[in-house]
């Protein structure tokens, strides 16, 4: 299991490890259980959970927050055709927010 303080630290180390995480959040996130907080690819879906509602598993949002701002950062970026869409979901989302 891999001894780092923060979340973002952790997401950090996979990113760099684990380059097919870069493109998709729950890669990421289960790479992240797996890898940095010792869960089985064989835990029941309700103890994941649980175990995030307790507190000792990081929730979905944060790792993929944290993702984003390592990527943004420039670090281990996205695959082009996957950075293309999330630019492109943005702008979308942009649009709709200024039409409001």
């Amino acid at each position: 299991m891999i001894e780092l303080k923060t979340v973002a630290d952790k997401v950090e180390h996979i990113l760099e490890r684990y380059p097919f995480t870069r493109d998709c959040d729950i890669d990421l996130i289960g790479v992240v259980y797996v890898k940095c907080y010792g869960i089985s690819r064989d835990e029941p879906l309700k103890e994941v959970l649980n175990k995030i509602k307790n507190g000792y598993l990081p929730a979905f949002e944060s790792i993929r927050r944290s993702r984003q701002k390592i990527q943004e950062s420039g670090k281990y970026p996205a695959s082009e055709k996957i950075a293309k869409l999330r630019a492109k979901n943005e702008k979308e989302i942009q649009k709709d927010l200024f039409n409001l």
